[in-house]
């Protein structure tokens, strides 16, 4: 690392070893800047990574047509690696390549680049300062450069800011067909594949390993609460309500909340059974206390009898669009089946539909104001990965 006036250090001797491709080019580049000791400052915000990363892309973009070269659109799949490595980074407080990326990459891609950095920020410094200086040190190094600049036509950024007032990014460069690349492997050819993308992009889903959504799973009362929780806003409970919830369970903040806000009121006396897979006429009626809708007396649905407890909510969630019923007839609504965590993502993105996805509009320059200019920043080995389409 140099002082942030003198040059940078560079070594150029070629340093990576290739699984899943054929390297064409990479280099062993390390560029720091340096400046005084800076305070720690708390972690932001999820909403604003997400900032954060189109401000990344949107430099990408204005770099590339500046030259008439086409831009890259927003590969979900990407994201998901990128967001996944910058966490990896960030715990082992190092910077790194994932050394297997081709192999966690699925669809038919003929390129892969990774660009991969971090830098610091003082208190009071705006996350849009360092993400712009950030992107103007892979732009003064031409490795990384020419990967902003490459033969790619898709890119995923993924950043995370740490509490020490780091942020990290990764930068998954790929070419590849546009529509070839589900954010998971087992949603391709999914129905729910795009609610699926939008409750994950909302952070109100996640999948059920790294690379799996498991989309025929059955989703637990428990894990209905979180789901419905992150959608609502709710704050996790600490004070238990049921004596079968374990205090220590993941959802059990989650649980919590919803019996105070009225939306869940458990199983049986002094139990919620949160391992009990989640019925549609029991998501009905969880949906539409979330959403303080009123129950409906019309009838909708010929297998939903006026003497169900779930009648109503039935009707009104059919009424707002957020359910056609469970076949093709649109007569049918199948109370008691469980809801499949497919099935769980299209509700939740029909209940709550997520504003204007990040890639699709400019960030106004007043939501993110320019900060100060001291920090310490470092970027790693760009990578650059080729193989034959025809390859597996």
């Amino acid at each position: 690392m140099t002082s942030k006036d003198s040059a940078p250090a560079v070594d150029a001797s070629p340093s990576v070893a290739v699984t899943g491709g054929r390297v064409l080019t990479t280099f062993a580049l390390a560029l720091a800047l340096l400046a005084t000791l800076l305070a720690p400052v708390p972690a932001v915000a999820s909403s604003d990574w997400v900032g954060a990363e189109q401000r990344f892309t949107n430099h990408i973009n204005r770099e590339r047509a500046t030259l008439g070269l086409a831009t890259v659109q927003v590969n979900l799949q990407m994201v998901r690696i990128a967001r996944d490595w910058s966490a990896q980074m960030a715990a082992r407080d190092t910077m790194s390549h994932r050394p297997d990326i081709p192999d966690h990459v699925h669809g038919t891609w003929t390129r892969l680049g990774e660009n991969v950095g971090w830098i610091s920020y003082r208190e009071g410094d705006s996350l849009a300062a360092a993400v712009d200086r950030l992107h103007q040190a892979f732009m003064d190094s031409p490795p990384h450069k020419a990967n902003v600049l490459g033969d790619f036509n898709q890119v995923g950024v993924g950043v995370l800011v740490v509490g020490t007032g780091k942020l990290w990014v990764t930068f998954n460069f790929l070419k590849g067909p546009t529509d070839g690349f589900p954010l998971f492997a087992d949603i391709g050819s999914n129905t729910h594949r795009r609610a699926i993308e939008q409750a994950w992009l909302a952070d109100l889903a996640s999948g059920c390993r790294f690379d799996g959504y498991c989309p025929a799973g059955q989703v637990t009362r428990a894990q209905m609460a979180t789901f419905i929780a992150r959608a609502v806003g709710l704050a996790p409970v600490v004070s238990n309500r049921f004596e079968d919830v374990d205090p220590r369970s993941l959802h059990a903040g989650a649980i919590n909340a919803l019996v105070a806000a009225g939306i869940a009121q458990g199983c049986a006396e002094g139990r919620y059974c949160p391992d009990d897979a989640v019925k549609r006429g029991q998501m009905a009626t969880f949906l539409s206390r979330a959403l303080q809708l009123a129950p409906r007396s019309d009838v909708k649905f010929v297998d939903v009898l006026p003497t169900s407890s779930h009648f109503g909510n039935i009707n009104t969630v059919a009424e707002q669009g957020i359910t056609s019923g469970c076949d093709a007839s649109g007569v049918r609504y199948c109370p008691g089946d469980p809801v499949r965590r497919d099935q769980m993502a299209s509700f939740l993105a029909r209940a709550f539909p997520a504003p204007v996805s990040f890639w699709e509009r400019d960030p106004d320059p007043e939501e993110l104001p320019e900060g100060g200019s001291t920090s310490t920043h470092e970027i790693g080995t760009p990578t650059t990965y080729e193989r034959d389409p025809e390859q597996d």
